[in-house]
């Protein structure tokens, strides 16, 4: 038996090893290998070489499908299927970005003398002593952005320039995809969203300080700027077609809102109301507070917007 290429189907963790004269092994089309005593597997010798760099010290680092596979089938005299876990494949570092640099490697790696395959008269299959196949990928969908929002509901809010704020922001990939970056517009803003690694979530921090002038109602993301060729899907390494999902934006998602301008109020005169005991002040641009037309203030979080310490009423018989 010779193997010349390997097929992973993404989807349902399959490994197609392609090639020719399987049907030597004298085993039935379509019937489970695992458990059987006519036909000996050696998984020790069968390698996911990360990259393709496989080396005797680079073992560790690379997959062993010795204790993850559920199921072996020989389909046709060119081809064999391969059912296994790939999670802690997946999990890998360096899984799947470099496409078709990643081979399948087989080989007497443990050194014990039995070969990857082996049929029930013990003759091995000599050409796959030392085989070396790339890694084609199918079944899979490429990756697209389906959200952006904050890392938590708890950054939600009004954010004002008292303080320097950071706000924790994420965008969601439909899929994992390589180690990149990409920015966009949020306000006035140009905010960076990246992944040091492999990932479905590129992070990004919108910073407020002292020294912002800012008004923002509802923060939310105008356009992508910059990274459409900085992000790249797994597998194929094709580029990642970056857009804004439609009602999957910031605000959409979050609550954000932003004013750092300090409001231009100015009171001129004050009117006192002896029979409703009511105050009223008169002056200019009241709506910079922020707070609507006839607006009742009677709740706790509403009338703290207000220094009430700095509200004095002096008799006029006091000096000045």
């Amino acid at each position: 038996s010779g193997g010349d290429t390997a097929t992973f189907d993404v989807e349902s963790s399959k490994l197609f090893l392609v090639g020719s004269g399987f049907a030597d092994l004298d085993v039935d089309f379509g019937v489970d290998l695992i458990g059987r005593s006519d036909i000996q597997i050696d998984w020790q010798d069968l390698i996911w070489d990360i990259d393709g760099d496989l080396n005797s010290d680079d073992l560790v680092a690379d997959y062993t499908f010795s204790s993850s596979v559920t199921a072996a089938e020989i389909l046709s005299d060119s081809r064999m299927e391969i059912s296994f876990d790939s999670a802690a494949l997946r999990a890998m570092s360096g899984f799947g970005e470099a496409g078709a640099s990643d081979l399948i490697q087989i080989s007497d790696f443990n050194g014990n003398g039995i070969h990857f395959l082996t049929d029930a008269a013990g003759n091995t299959a000599d050409s796959l002593v030392t085989s070396s196949v790339p890694i084609e990928y199918t079944n899979y969908d490429s990756p697209s952005i389906i959200s952006f929002d904050t890392i938590n509901d708890q950054l939600d809010g009004l954010y004002g320039a008292e303080t320097t704020s950071t706000i924790g922001l994420v965008a969601s990939f439909s899929a994992p995809v390589q180690a990149g970056s990409f920015s966009v517009k949020l306000g006035e803003k140009t905010v960076q969203f990246s992944s040091s690694t492999t990932s479905d979530k590129f992070y990004g921090d919108y910073e407020i300080t002292t020294a912002s002038t800012e008004n923002i109602s509802d923060l939310n993301i105008s356009s992508i700027v910059s990274g459409t060729s900085d992000v790249r899907g797994l597998y194929s390494g094709n580029l990642v077609s970056l857009s804004i999902p439609t009602g999957e934006n910031l605000a959409d998602n979050a609550q954000v809102s932003i004013d750092t301008l300090d409001p231009g109020t100015t009171i001129s005169k004050v009117t006192y109301n002896n029979s409703t005991g009511k105050i009223v002040f008169a002056g200019s641009d009241f709506i910079d507070l922020g707070l609507a037309l006839g607006t009742t203030l009677s709740t706790e979080e509403a009338l703290s917007q207000f220094d009430w310490t700095s509200l004095t009423w002096k008799s006029g018989r006091e000096k000045k």
